[in-house]
């Protein structure tokens, strides 16, 4: 479960910004993703399943650790990151529009 740097960038429209710019938008759609996917992964765990979540992101694991955790107790995880990315992705390209129209 990888969100795809390059498809994500040139699908927003900014791949012809410059590397730096891109590489700090991508961080921050990465994060604003990865907060959408840990919202939906509460409202499906068992409180003690969130509690461990929760202590994870509190103790500041690492993204990759945490999508261990997740895939291991949330079977339909890849299709909760897909709609989450697919949902951004819809909601930044008609931002986007209407901010350049």
């Amino acid at each position: 479960m990888k969100i795809q740097q390059t498809n994500l960038i040139e699908e927003l429209g900014i791949n012809t910004w410059p590397e730096e710019e891109r590489d700090v938008i991508f961080e921050k759609i990465s994060q604003t993703i990865f907060e959408g996917i840990l919202i939906k992964s509460l409202a499906i765990l068992t409180d003690e399943d969130a509690r461990e979540l929760n202590e994870l992101v509190d103790r500041g694991e690492t993204f990759e650790s945490i999508v261990i955790f997740l895939s291991g107790k949330i079977p339909e995880l890849d299709k909760i990151t897909q709609h989450e990315i697919t949902s951004f992705k819809t909601n930044s390209r008609d931002f986007i529009e209407y901010i350049t129209n």
